[in-house]
């Protein structure tokens, strides 16, 4: 709902439709979770009883907030595709009606992380690849080995992970890099250079103390992929 509520903010009338929108959703739902506690309580003709009054208690409702939601949006809001999504049920919400389900992605060829993540999520033509470190595909780390060698086999284990999800370095919209040491920063770009050719997306460098296992490097980035 934060879209709509930025937007109803412009104005007064906005402001006091969301005030009494909000009202009106929160006592349907007030209502509909006491006749459903007492509906799960009961049993036979007493719960088909309340399976009636729950639907006529929403009837009215609905009816009324529709009607002056329309009327408000046909006045003075654009026409989109959100505003139509979002005004057709009472209890829509960009969330509902523009978010797609999210995968989580673990890719085989590497192993699993060992903190509570996964190695991406794709949520629709997005792909989100959690930061890579330099660990080889069999397990084994490689924090003691020069940075150029760490350099590469994290680019290779985000090339990896993006193939899983459908994607490859040319997909790539957003890349963020955080390296142990500035002096790096040269012998990098390099080495990032060769991986992504003339493809460059949007890209942070960000210097920090020090990673795990004594890693100099960890790359993380964002996708975009069409789907079929």
């Amino acid at each position: 709902m934060r879209r709509t509520t930025r937007w109803l903010q412009l104005t007064d009338e906005g402001e006091l439709f969301l005030s009494r929108a909000r009202a009106i959703l929160a006592a349907m739902d007030d209502a509909e979770e006491a006749l459903s506690r007492r509906r799960e309580r009961s049993s036979g003709r007493l719960r088909t009883i309340l399976d009636d009054a729950l639907e006529d208690a929403r009837q009215p409702i609905n009816a009324v907030f529709s009607t002056k939601a329309n009327r408000w949006r046909r006045a003075h809001a654009p026409s989109s595709t959100f505003w139509r999504a979002f005004f057709t049920s009472p209890h829509s919400t960009p969330t509902s009606t523009t978010m797609p389900p999210i995968e989580l992605i673990q890719s085989p060829g590497l192993p699993v992380p060992g903190g509570y993540y996964s190695h991406a999520t794709r949520a629709g033509n997005l792909v989100c690849v959690s930061g890579q470190l330099p660990v080889r595909p069999d397990g084994m780390h490689t924090g003691d080995r020069p940075f150029e060698e760490q350099a590469e086999q994290t680019l290779k284990n985000l090339r990896t992970v993006l193939e899983v999800a459908g994607a490859s370095l040319a997909d790539c919209i957003e890349v963020t890099v955080y390296l142990v040491g500035v002096e790096h920063w040269k012998a990098f770009n390099e080495i990032y250079a060769r991986h992504f050719g003339d493809w460059k997306p949007a890209r942070a460098v960000v210097p920090v103390a020090g990673l795990h296992y004594g890693y100099l490097v960890e790359i993380a980035a964002r996708a975009w992929v069409e789907r079929d």
